[in-house]
């Protein structure tokens, strides 16, 4: 299984998650590949059979580096014509959204 972990983090928070993540794969033997949003720009997501996608939530979003990051994405493969929308789910290819948060405005 080939899997790639992204993530921002701008605390640290997020990438102890995304190391707890890599622990975890690497216990079951798999090796994933894992990367600051800003080093990934240039992967194929679909070299992958689950790519793991990590952000602190901002005012109840995902931080600007990851909604930007999505946004290319989403523009690159709508061009190349390997999503659109209501797209039948891709066998094989999996992703996992992860979350941090805390805060008065968001939950502790």
């Amino acid at each position: 299984m080939k899997a790639l972990i992204i993530y921002w983090s701008g605390t640290g928070n997020t990438e102890k998650v995304a190391k707890a993540i890599q622990r975890g794969l690497n216990k079951k033997g798999v090796k994933p590949v894992v990367k600051r949003i800003e080093e990934a720009k240039g992967e194929n997501l679909f070299d992958y059979d689950i790519v793991f996608l990590g952000s602190p939530t901002y005012m109840w979003l995902p931080a600007e580096p990851v909604i930007e990051f999505i946004k290319e994405k989403m523009k690159e493969y709508g061009k190349r014509g390997l999503i659109k929308p209501c797209s039948p789910k891709i066998p094989g290819k999996n992703a996992v959204v992860f979350c941090t948060y805390s805060g008065p405005h968001t939950g502790v």
